[in-house]
């Protein structure tokens, strides 16, 4: 093991640190809850698939075999992953690891097993013997219950015969398990995928093909699945492809057979814009039709209602369809690759025009917004169908001020003119904070005054108008504000609907009035005074004393 990875392998993983793109606090290690990650936190996503190309089939999975195998530079170690574990709950105490499967969370322990999502006894090595053993992009903690449940069966849809990873009801370690069997192919190329429910252990297979490509595309990609594989790609150097470009596996293997094709969306089809429609005699209509594989178009129609002028020189031309005669014609297009779609077409007698109707309009602006007609016009028939119409749109007034105008629409066919009307209603712009103002607060304290803001704040706006916001504005000011002389700056903050103005004003701390107290003064005695008072011992000594004291302090005063 090169100096490397003994550095990576020596880091725990419980601890992971700050990915791009999204900071994971108390985390201790990776885990299969959904956790926001940015892709190729490793620092190689702009270079690691740069030898894959647009390859599919066998030359992709040979690709993606050689990529892994150049990537590769070391395996965890059976023994060593239930340290090592990149499931680590973060939701729970330090110890727990989600289950797969189940996502439940548990002390690893000897209620726990290290599953092999690719069975061991399906493996060419075995338990033991077989590289994928050791490579954590395979093994998983899981509950020793659930464990035994799945055994080495297939991976199916339940009832299928073999066995379904949604068992435990979370349904979306389908995805999990389908790109994890994904990539055991990339790591050993002795290994098959089988579109059946079971198979020998000896042959070395999986499955089910066709459910686990499903899965891949009904599943996405989980958070907790990217997570891991950043982690398993500090470790082992290599990333599981199929977790960063799920749409290889039906490259590789959509082509499989019929229903893994179809799966893949890999079958040769014909779409219609229409698969049914109405119309009158006389009517003209196009019938627009897309083949899969882009070959194309022959158009025919059963019986004598409708007649066809089509262009068979492309896919996607349309059949110019006149209706003939009331009845009914099923229209069929058919693909160059023989795949058909149809158009099942009802002619009606021609019927009268009766009224105009419109739907789905806009009818509230803001004054000096643009208008415009964006509604469904629709003309209707005394046999009670009707059909979309293009209108000519006139407006009586404008979106200049607030107010209310009419709209007119009309339209007429076969001589026949119908108008129909609605109200606009033009609205005053909501009026946006500009900024505040403030005064009348006290701006002179003295020390030890209690600072409060007693002023008045008002909020303007851009039509002009203001209100007041003393209660709701935020005063701010330095901490202990009037315990020192000095000059200060309050500020003051609104926030309205997401808009933040200042303002701010100065208050002075003066020192205040009080006198200070007089300075006393302090005499020393001489030291005779001192010498006599202590050896003398008369009361006229300390009395002559006492007058000396006297006589200096009025002197000093």
């Amino acid at each position: 093991m090169n100096n490397k990875f003994v550095k990576i392998l020596s880091i725990s993983l419980l601890s992971l640190g700050a990915f791009s793109g999204a900071v994971l606090s108390t985390f201790k290690g990776l885990s299969t809850k959904e956790v926001e990650v940015s892709a190729y936190t490793n620092g190689d996503g702009a270079t690691y698939y740069n030898d894959i190309g647009d390859k599919t089939g066998t030359a992709l999975l040979s690709a993606l075999q050689d990529l892994n195998s150049d990537k590769l530079q070391s395996r965890v170690g059976y023994s060593s992953m239930p340290s090592k574990f990149t499931q680590t709950d973060p939701g729970t105490s330090s110890g727990q690891v989600t289950s797969f499967y189940s996502g439940r969370s548990a002390v690893y322990s000897g209620n726990m097993n290290r599953e092999h999502v690719w069975p061991a006894s399906r493996t060419v090595g075995g338990r033991n013997n077989d590289p994928l053993e050791d490579d954590i992009h395979m093994t998983r903690p899981t509950l020793t219950s659930e464990n035994s449940s799945r055994g080495n069966s297939f991976f199916t849809v339940s009832g299928s015969g073999g066995w379904d990873p949604a068992t435990f009801n979370n349904e979306s370690y389908r995805g999990d398990s389908a790109r994890i069997i994904f990539y055991c192919i990339v790591a050993d190329s002795r290994l098959t995928l089988v579109d059946k429910a079971t198979d020998s252990t000896s042959n070395h297979t999986m499955g089910k093909l066709s459910d686990l490509l499903r899965w891949n595309l009904q599943y996405s990609v989980a958070n907790r699945e990217m997570t891991r594989n950043e982690q398993a790609e500090k470790l082992q150097g290599n990333r599981n492809p199929f977790i960063d470009h799920p749409e290889y596996a039906c490259k590789i293997w959509g082509n499989t057979n019929a229903t893994t094709k179809s799966i893949c969306g890999m079958s040769k089809t014909v779409t219609l814009d229409k698969t049914t429609y109405t119309a009158h005699v006389g009517d003209y209509f196009t019938i627009k039709a897309t083949s899969s594989d882009s070959t194309a178009i022959t158009w025919s129609a059963t019986g004598s209602a409708v007649s066809i002028g089509e262009d068979q020189t492309a896919s996607g031309t349309p059949a110019n369809v006149k209706a003939v005669a009331v009845g009914s014609s099923t229209i069929t297009a058919t693909s160059a690759s023989g795949a058909t779609a149809t158009c099942t077409v009802t002619v009606k007698e021609v019927a009268t025009y009766i009224s105009l109707t419109t739907t789905g309009q806009k009818t509230n602006y803001l004054v000096g917004e643009e208008f415009s007609y964006d509604g469904v016009c629709k003309a209707n028939y005394s046999d009670g169908t009707s059909k979309e119409v293009t209108p000519i749109v006139t407006a009586h007034g404008n979106t200049s001020a607030p107010g209310n105008f009419e709209v007119d629409l009309s339209y007429t066919e076969n001589g026949i003119t119908k108008v129909t009307s609605y109200t606009v209603t033009v609205n005053k712009a909501p009026a946006v904070l500009q900024s505040i103002t403030t005064s009348g607060q006290s701006e002179i304290f003295s020390i030890g005054d209690e600072f409060k803001y007693d002023g008045t704040c008002i909020a303007h706006y851009d039509d002009g108008s203001e209100k007041d916001v003393t209660d709701m504005v935020d005063v701010r000011t330095p901490l202990n504000v009037t315990k020192k002389a000095g000059t200060y700056k309050v500020s003051l903050e609104y926030m309205e609907k997401g808009n933040l103005v200042k303002t701010s004003y100065q208050i002075t701390v003066e020192p205040g009035m009080d006198p200070k107290p007089a300075d006393k003064k302090k005499v020393t005695l001489p030291t005779w005074v001192i010498v006599t008072m202590c050896v003398g011992g008369g009361g006229l000594v300390i009395g002559i004393a006492i007058a000396i004291i006297v006589i200096v302090n009025k002197k000093k005063a």
